[in-house]
C-alpha cells in the first residue's frame, strides 16, 4: 500500500484547493512544495522529481505562478540552474487580480439583469443584490489592503 508523507499530503491538498477554484492543480502543488519545504530554494529539476511530474507541466505552471507573483525565480552565482521560492509579495497582487475579476463578474451580472423586462421580479432583485455585494467588495477590498499595509508598518 502506498502512503503519503505529511509533506506530500500537504502538497496534494494545496493542489486540490487550487483545482477547486478552477486553477491548475499542478500550480497549487508547486506552490505547496515551495511553501512547505525546509529548503530556501527549489530547482526546476528538484520540482520534477519531488512532484513526479513532466517538465512541460512544471514549466507551464511555473510561468503561471511567476506571472501571478506567487513565486520568485532567481539564480545562484556559479550555478546554471534556475531556482524558485515562495513570494510573500503576492498578497497585494492577489487582491488586485480579485478586484479586476470582481469588476468583470459584476458587469456580467449587470448586463444580464438589464435584459429583464420585469424589474420587480424575484430573479431581478436577487441579481441586484449580488451586484450590490460586488459593489461592496470593490469598495472594501482596497481599504483592507491599506489597513494591512498600515499594520505591517507599525508591527
Amino acid at each position: 500500500m502506498d502512503y503519503m508523507t505529511t509533506l506530500e499530503k500537504y502538497i496534494e491538498d494545496v493542489g486540490l484547493f487550487y483545482e477547486r477554484f478552477g486553477l491548475a492543480k499542478m500550480s497549487g502543488r508547486i506552490l505547496g512544495l515551495l511553501m512547505a519545504t525546509d529548503e530556501e530554494k527549489v530547482s526546476f529539476d528538484d520540482m520534477v522529481i519531488q512532484l513526479q511530474a513532466s517538465k512541460g507541466s512544471i514549466s507551464g505552471n511555473i510561468n503561471f505562478l511567476l506571472k501571478q507573483k506567487l513565486i520568485e525565480k532567481f539564480m545562484v552565482t556559479g550555478d546554471r540552474k534556475s531556482y524558485y521560492k515562495f513570494s510573500n509579495e503576492n498578497v497585494f497582487s492577489l487582491i488586485d487580480s480579485k478586484l479586476d475579476a470582481t469588476e468583470y463578474v459584476k458587469q456580467i451580472f449587470m448586463r444580464g439583469n438589464e435584459l429583464h423586462k420585469d424589474k420587480e421580479s424575484a430573479k431581478h432583485k436577487n441579481i441586484s443584490e449580488v451586484i450590490q455585494f460586488y459593489d461592496f467588495l470593490e469598495e472594501e477590498l482596497p481599504k483592507l489592503k491599506e489597513k494591512w499595509k498600515s499594520l505591517k508598518k507599525t508591527g
